[in-house]
Order: structure tokens, then C-alpha cells, then sequence
């Protein structure tokens, strides 16, 4: 169940903690995209409830999962207003950090309800480019996102990390960090490969490969 789920991870927390006491760490509560719309809105106040016993530790909210073939974010936008009425019943907010924009496809426009949800970060934000918009209005509001080069090119979305958006997105001045996205599923750990390709790849001089490191702890949520 999710208290225990929470609550193994603060333990394993705590474990890490005896040998290394400065790590640390805070969970985005996910739900998956194909979520049948009738169950969304209690997945959503799970979250809230969730957050209200551990508001130092569960950090906001997130809907993950394949965007083409499961739901869009506008599919889940009445429950994602109506839950706001949470923040009163159970006396925290909940911020949003949405996966959006893991497409090729102009059609998909998931980036827009991200930025309209005043989400935190944008997982992704791969298809931004087809949206001029778009991309100077998350510069304004100092929306970061989370650029995962070899998880872009591992399920094909970039044929060739040369020809990836987010070296435009980080040479535009958009907060942008380094993300591993799946490295479990991919078989690696750690961001040192994803940082390596991402600085061959996009030609990245030592202030772009700075103002990563800092933006990975200023747009951390930590």
C-alpha cells in the first residue's frame, strides 16, 4: 500500500543516512496515463493525503507513462482543477512535475497543459520546438526541463544525439538538467553517460556543463 511503499522508502533513507549523512532525497508521488478517468481524481487525492503526512518528503505529483498511446494531459484536466479543493481538506498544496512532450508528433500538445498547470519541471519537452510560444513562455516562468538524451535516442525519438532539441533548449537560456529517464531499464546507472553525450554530442562548453550542475540543485525541489 502506499503509507508502507513511503515508508520503506525513509527507512532505506535513513540506512544510506548512518554512512553518508548529507545524501538525501524526496519522491514525485506518479501516476500512470491510463488511469481510467473515473478512478483519477482518487489517485490524485492519494497524492494530497500522502503529502499531508510526509510534507517534508513527498515532494508533488506526476502522471508518467507513454504519451502517444496513452491519455493526454487535457483528458485529465477536470480532475486535475477539482483536486485543487485537496489543499483545504488537507492543508498542503501539490505542486505538479509533469511528463510531458516525449514525442515527435506536433499534434502532441501536453507541453501546453504543463505550462498552464504552472507546472515545475517538464519531463522531456521534447517536442517543444514545434511550439515558438511555448518556448519563451517557459523561459519567462522559469519552468526547467529534463532533458534524457540516451533515453531519446534508445526508444527513437532522435536518430542521432547531434540532432536533439535540447542543445537549442540550453543554448536559448531555458532552465534545462540532464536526466537518465529509465537507466534501470537500460542497463546503466548514473548521469555520467548521459552528461558525456550530451557535451560530445552538443558541442557544450564548461558554462553550459556549469549551469546544468546548478540547475540540477536549483530546480531539484530539494
Amino acid at each position: 500500500d502506499p503509507i508502507s511503499c513511503v515508508e520503506t522508502f525513509l527507512q532505506i533513507k535513513q540506512l544510506v543516512q548512518k554512512t553518508y549523512p548529507d545524501f538525501d532525497f524526496k519522491l514525485i508521488h506518479t501516476d500512470f496515463r491510463h488511469t481510467p478517468k473515473d478512478q483519477a481524481l482518487d489517485k490524485i487525492e492519494m497524492a494530497y493525503f500522502l503529502r499531508s503526512l510526509y510534507p517534508d518528503f513527498i515532494l508533488g505529483y506526476d502522471l508518467v507513462g507513454e504519451e502517444d498511446t496513452g491519455r493526454t494531459t487535457l483528458d485529465y484536466i477536470d480532475e486535475l482543477i477539482e483536486a485543487r479543493a485537496f489543499e483545504q481538506k488537507y492543508g498542503v498544496d501539490l505542486p505538479y512535475y509533469f511528463h510531458n512532450g516525449e514525442s515527435n508528433w506536433a499534434f502532441n500538445t501536453n507541453v501546453f497543459d504543463a505550462v498552464l498547470l504552472q507546472s515545475k519541471r517538464i519531463g522531456h519537452g521534447l517536442n517543444l520546438f514545434h511550439y515558438p510560444y511555448l518556448l519563451s513562455k517557459i523561459k519567462e516562468d522559469d519552468i526547467c526541463l529534463e532533458l534524457c538524451p540516451i533515453s531519446n535516442r534508445v526508444l527513437g525519438y532522435v536518430s542521432d544525439i547531434r540532432i536533439h532539441p535540447g542543445a537549442s533548449y540550453i543554448k536559448s537560456g531555458i532552465p534545462c538538467v540532464i536526466s537518465s529517464d529509465d537507466p534501470g531499464l537500460f542497463g546503466y546507472h548514473g548521469l555520467s553517460i548521459d552528461l558525456w553525450e550530451a557535451i560530445v554530442g552538443w558541442d557544450l562548453d564548461l558554462k553550459n556543463v556549469k549551469q546544468l550542475c546548478m540547475n540540477s540543485i536549483t530546480y531539484s525541489g530539494m
